[in-house]
């Protein structure tokens, strides 16, 4: 008898798992039904709360869910609902199973996306949205490495730009204005839990919270000059490094970014002439400098807050980048051939250094590095207008290379004697 009442009392402790009802439409079925809402009647409204059914559906169905998920972000960008529609996106570029095709569908429609709103053809502020992103990133660093005071101040930075984001979304958005809503009752408790002490549970909640990660997955994009682009990409995995406390792989990207950064110093007379950019260029190089030390001594503490105080200058000034998933920068944007030139002539640069200094070693590994650059440009195939120079000037850099393997300095020297000074006047 004992045993029995053991036996029920261990089996009142297991969880009740829900079980559909017979007359539940099952996931695949609630999916067509949406489908057949939002493209046959147009009844987006009715479509969102279908797939959320889908979504929320007591039978597992990871790939159904997935696109329903899909599908909710094409409701939601349809009904102009930028940022819901932008984690719905979000969600899918992360998908583990995620199909192959779907996953490029949403990749797409989330760069169309995010440039609409970088280009503030939508009612927020882009730069708002960037500066969010800039704190939430941050916010993921502190907690990550369990610095309360630190993740605690970037909280309470998120309010102003969170409150400024729901008043533009009021009149506009509901569904925007509700998610806001959600980002600030999160953000809510996430301080309470670090006054308290409590940070893996604010750790383990906002790892949990796809409106974060949507911020947190960002990688950059500027519709004004690719090698900016490149220089903010490599920005953000120098504080990726940072908030993982991988020194090195911090180190290594500091160094991809700098070297993005010199044809950007001074801004160049041919790009658009923007104070704001080029001193936000200016900052930018300072920061570089700044994070060595600290980077190579492994005190990245100090580096994180160092990015910290440089997040405050996004909130001043406008900036004409976004941020976006790399798989979309890969698969969709083609990188352009700008930064495979400006990489090349750097890398030109100091080959001409190191031939001054007599250093031929390092003079033929800065120009086999330069080739390669231009190799990868020839199997770019983006269809710019600059690519098919790319031959011609490898084909340059090889002859360059011959005269080097002869020992023919000063034929090189006298080649690259002009284009050297124009870069170095800069």
């Amino acid at each position: 008898m004992d045993r029995v009442k053991l036996l029920l009392a261990l089996l009142s402790l297991l969880p009740v798992l829900p079980v559909a009802r017979a007359d539940t439409p099952s996931p695949a079925l609630l999916l067509e039904r949406g489908i057949f809402q939002e493209t046959a009647l147009a009844d987006f409204e009715q479509a969102i709360r279908t797939y959320e059914s889908a979504r929320r559906h007591p039978q597992e169905a990871p790939r159904t869910a997935i696109e329903a998920t899909f599908r909710l972000a094409e409701c939601h960008d349809t009904l102009e609902n930028p940022l819901t529609a932008w984690v719905y996106y979000d969600q899918v570029t992360q998908a583990e199973h995620a199909p192959p095709a779907l996953l490029g569908l949403a990749q797409e429609a989330q760069m169309h996306l995010v440039i609409e709103i970088a280009e503030n053809n939508t009612f927020y502020s882009a730069e708002l949205i960037h500066y969010l992103g800039d704190l939430i990133l941050g916010i993921d660093g502190a907690l990550r490495q369990s610095e309360a005071d630190r993740a605690q101040r970037l909280l309470t930075k998120t309010e102003s730009p969170l409150s400024k984001l729901r008043e533009e979304a009021r009149r506009k958005s509901k569904a925007d204005r509700e998610l806001i809503g959600r980002i600030q009752e999160d953000t809510s408790r996430l301080q309470q839990w670090v006054a308290q002490g409590a940070l893996d549970t604010a750790s383990a909640h906002f790892v949990a919270q796809p409106h974060f990660a949507a911020f947190v997955n960002r990688q950059a994009l500027s519709s004004e000059d690719e090698v900016f682009g490149y220089a903010l990409e490599h920005l953000d995995e120098v504080i990726r490094a940072l908030n993982e406390g991988k020194s090195v792989v911090a180190h290594q990207e500091l160094d991809a970014l700098k070297l993005y950064l010199q044809p950007l110093d001074p801004w160049p007379a041919d790009f658009l002439q923007d104070p704001d950019i080029s001193r936000y260029v200016s900052q930018l190089i300072k920061l570089t400098e700044a994070l060595e030390k600290p980077i190579l001594r492994n005190v990245l503490g100090t580096a994180r807050l160092m990015v910290d105080d440089f997040t405050k200058i996004h909130a001043k000034m406008p900036m004409p980048h976004w941020h976006i998933d790399r798989k979309t920068l890969v698969a969709f944007i083609n990188p352009d051939v700008l930064p495979h030139y400006a990489m090349a002539t750097v890398l030109l640069d100091k080959m001409v250094a190191a031939l001054k200094a007599d250093d031929t070693e390092t003079a033929q590994e800065r120009l086999e590095e330069a080739i390669r650059r231009i190799d990868d440009l020839r199997k770019l195939k983006a269809g710019t207008s600059d690519e098919p120079a790319a031959q011609d000037y490898h084909d340059e850099l090889s002859e360059v290379s011959q005269l080097l393997k002869k020992g023919k300095t000063d034929r090189i020297l006298s080649r690259f004697e002009k284009r050297s000074s124009r870069h170095s006047s800069r």
